[in-house]
């Protein structure tokens, strides 16, 4: 489905916001993460859905850098093992604090670092 410009804004702050979730420190992402399902998993999925949607509407817009930054962050979540996904792998796990600091690359990549 193509998207129309007005939604290009709306496309871009929402993956906006999801980055600056996942950049947010851990307490944070498990206070505003639904309590519903599994944090984690809320967590990835509230990124990856903005992601599939930029790329397959706006990838050719993207600088390299760019892309390189939402891949790396796709990589690492594809490379989580079961026990990535909990509350405590959240707060205390390497890959969770990877991909703080690679959220905050893509932010950076974006102009969107205040």
């Amino acid at each position: 489905m193509e998207l129309f410009i007005g939604d290009r804004a709306a496309v871009f702050n929402r993956l906006k916001h999801s980055l600056e979730l996942l950049a947010a420190p851990s307490d944070f992402q498990l206070r505003v993460a639904p309590g519903f399902g599994y944090r984690a998993d809320e967590l990835y999925l509230g990124f990856e859905q903005w992601r599939m949607k930029v790329l397959s509407n706006f990838e050719s817009e993207l600088a390299s850098e760019q892309l390189s930054c939402l891949r790396s962050l796709h990589q690492i979540f594809l490379q989580m093992r079961h026990e990535c996904w909990t509350d405590r792998a959240v707060a205390d796990s390497t890959e969770w604090k990877i991909v703080r600091y690679l959220s905050i690359k893509a932010l950076q990549a974006f102009g969107w670092v205040n």
